[in-house]
């Protein structure tokens, strides 16, 4: 038995197994005085018990103990966990540990019950994954359950919408189609600056950051901007980059991935990215710093102006304490007309999928912060005699924002992977939910059992994979 990804034969000498074999069903009965019978209202299926019986074998009372006191530990779960029987390799249930029972204890071996409880009463089968070619597909679900699909589709070209479609008319969409003879699309967020930390040609040394002096010098190490070394100085020092855009921007947004590492409590440091316009003046900044030594706290900071009056946006280190702490990735800030904008997200590095974020808006309503945009400055430093952890800068990208007031903007450009989870019920655009982009009549539809016909629309714009699990009842 497999039980979270453990292998508990060292510890358990399995008897029997119940709990698997035909599943039960729960029916809602309506009784109509002088009515033989009843009415059907509904029928569930309840949460699946299984019981286990055991015994855990030892060479010795002490051996014995010990293995009963690692087993506690290993069953102490706080949710559902991933659960694989040898007779059933193929098949994993989902459960958690409800209750024991005892039966007899000898100095060399116990002998007892163990019920989990899955409330997720189906069984899963590894996941699969298949290609839409040519925009359809014709897919068989062997499994006797529905199951729950995750669609991934690498875009080809600009579009406007994306859309999948079953042979039952049930669709999921983001985004919007365009009616040829009432609107155009076109490209809201243009970028104009892109640099992905690899290379520093086109870069040269800034003068100035906040609260501290610019020394030492940056390099690549071919995926990131960091420091070779950050100099020397009393207060923050490091060295910093700039280069000009090529135009002037008044709506804009500049979006960074950046790595902050601050695994050891000694550690201090900061990474940050300013805009300034065509005077070296600051627009606004974006930041991510350790400042405490003696205690790991990441903050991060976003900015509408100068450090002496700016107004921040985000001044925090997330919903809890530690939360941006080795940070891997998003920083973003954006302004259109008078209306601010950030968005920070770390990045699973294994899926791309972005969470712990945090989302603020805030209006300039006096117009204090209007000062247009035209150079980036790259800056990572320490403080004092204080080290830092690892940090730097792995993309920097500038986007105009474009105003149309009746055409249809492009949602994704190629290159860039949208992904209709319909298990966790999200939509994303490279890692970042956008479910604020779903058509109102978009389902998360479910892969029936037996033949699925999917589409997806526009035509030719994507190359699309299907990941799902086959379910069983």
């Amino acid at each position: 038995m497999l039980f979270n990804g453990l292998d508990l034969t060292p510890y358990l000498k399995i008897k029997a197994i119940s709990g698997r074999g035909i599943s039960q069903t729960e029916l809602a009965m309506l009784e109509v005085p002088g009515m033989n019978g009843a009415h059907l209202q509904r029928k569930r299926r309840p949460p699946r018990p299984l019981e286990i019986e055991a015994d855990i074998r030892a060479n010795n009372p002490e051996e014995l103990r010990i293995k009963m006191d690692e087993l506690n530990g290993i069953l102490a779960v706080d949710e559902p966990v991933p659960i694989v029987f040898l007779d059933e390799p193929n098949i994993t249930y989902y459960g958690i540990p409800e209750s024991t029972g005892e039966n007899d204890e000898f100095p060399f071996m116990h002998q007892g019950q163990l019920t989990i409880i899955c409330p997720d009463p189906y069984k899963y089968g590894p996941e699969l994954t298949a290609d839409i070619p040519s925009d359809t597909v014709t897919l068989t679900n062997e499994g006797t359950a529905d199951a729950d699909p995750i669609f991934e589709m690498e875009v080809l070209a600009p579009v406007t919408f994306a859309m999948i479609q079953n042979q039952n008319n049930e669709y999921m969409m983001i985004g919007q189609p365009v009616d040829v003879d009432a609107t155009v699309p076109f490209q809201r967020f243009e970028r104009i600056f892109n640099s992905s930390g690899s290379s520093l040609v086109g870069w040269t040394d800034a003068t100035a950051v906040d609260g501290g002096s610019v020394a030492g010098t940056m390099e690549t190490n071919g995926t990131r901007f960091q420091a070779a070394d950050y100099g020397t100085g009393t207060s923050w020092h490091g060295p910093a980059i700039k280069t000009s855009l090529s135009e002037v921007l008044t709506d804009f947004r500049l979006e960074t991935t950046i790595g902050f590492w601050n695994k050891q409590p000694d550690e201090v440091g900061r990474v940050e990215i300013y805009l300034l316009d065509v005077n070296g003046n600051q627009v606004a900044k974006v930041a991510m710093k350790d400042t405490q030594s003696g205690h790991a706290l990441a903050v991060g900071e976003a900015r509408a102006g100068e450090v002496n009056n700016g107004h921040f946006l985000i001044k925090e280190y997330g919903d809890s304490p530690g939360n941006w702490n080795n940070f891997f990735g998003v920083l973003r800030i954006q302004r259109e007309g008078n209306q601010w904008y950030a968005y920070f997200a770390k990045v699973d590095q294994s899926t791309g999928k972005h969470h712990t974020r945090r989302t603020v808006t805030w209006s300039d309503n006096e117009g204090l912060y209007t000062r247009t945009v035209a150079q980036v400055v790259v800056h990572v430093a320490r403080h004092g005699t204080h080290t830092s952890g690892a940090m730097g800068v792995y993309s920097v990208e500038v986007f105009k924002i474009n105003q149309e007031s009746t055409g249809i903007p492009y949602i994704a450009d190629a290159g860039d992977i949208i992904t209709f989870d319909h298990q966790s019920e999200d939509l994303l655009i490279n890692g970042e939910s956008r479910t604020d982009l779903k058509d109102f009549g978009g389902s998360y539809f479910k892969l029936q059992k037996g033949e699925n016909q999917l589409v997806t629309l526009p035509s030719g714009s994507f190359n699309t994979s299907i990941k799902y699990r086959e379910r069983y009842k």
